[in-house]
């Protein structure tokens, strides 16, 4: 009998999303955002372009967590200073050169590697959600989704120079990989994927395709807006060593880890 993907249903506590406001956090992401390969460069977005499918057949996804500080730890991820910068910052002693290092242009969505601005905060919301139970998601981690990926992928596998869809895969910076399995298990009907963070195997994450989930908004009284004090906030700074800047402009500053 031929592989078949494992479906699992969403968590009964709801999920957690930060995002970009002040729009609701599980708004979709506009299409104006994507890039040259149609896709926004996400690991489970629609590979439509390469694959050959017609811009009315698109879908966009959303991505979540089970925990509130997993889904801090996805985002702030690309936050994390460069090795050689870390090397440098050990050599300062205060604080001013220390920020002028950290205030290299990378992209303008992410300016200062090593430090979160206190402006990039302001604009971001937490969101729950409970997603209907109903709802039918793919286990991307388990033995028999990946081996009917390897099947339905095989010929994209020689194209791409890889021998097999196996963790060490999925979880690569393999990016087409992954769409090209999203955009298949988009076809089947499912709502979307569960899979395991790439920073720590036991945090859970959530792939959402659009037009396949139902939600509704989880706990009464949950605020969206975040502070540079937030705890799920400063635990990742910490993780990371990144620092947080404290005031608008500048001139305070916070190092959890220090």
């Amino acid at each position: 009998m031929a592989a078949h993907l494992v479906e699992v249903p969403p968590p009964r506590a709801g999920i957690y999303r930060l995002a970009r406001g002040p729009a609701d956090p599980f708004a979709l992401p506009d299409w104006d955002r994507v890039g040259q390969d149609g896709t926004f460069g996400n690991r489970f977005d629609d590979p439509a372009e390469l694959a050959g499918v017609g811009t009315d057949e698109r879908f966009r996804t959303l991505y979540c967590a089970t925990r509130r500080i997993t889904a801090f730890c996805e985002t702030l991820a690309r936050f994390r200073p460069d090795p050689t910068l870390i090397a440098k910052l050990a050599l300062v002693d205060d604080d001013e050169p220390i920020e002028a290092a950290l205030s290299g242009a990378v992209d303008p969505e992410f300016p200062r590697h090593g430090l979160i601005p206190n402006d990039w905060i302001g604009r971001r919301r937490i969101g729950h959600a409970l997603i209907d139970p109903d709802n039918r998601f793919v286990d991307l981690g388990a033995a028999e989704s990946l081996a009917h990926l390897n099947t339905e992928l095989r010929s994209w596998l020689r194209l791409w120079g890889l021998k097999e869809v196996d963790l060490s895969t999925v979880t690569s910076q393999h990016r087409v990989l992954t769409q090209f399995a999203a955009r298949h298990i988009y076809t089947l009907g499912y709502a979307g994927i569960r899979y395991v963070s790439r920073l720590d195997s036991s945090w859970e994450c959530w792939a959402l395709f659009e037009g396949r989930f139902n939600y509704q908004p989880g706990s009464p009284g949950f605020s969206p807006s975040l502070t540079p004090d937030d705890p799920d906030l400063a635990a990742i700074a910490r993780i990371f060593e990144l620092t947080i800047e404290f005031m608008p402009g500048g001139g305070s500053y916070l190092r959890p880890w220090m």
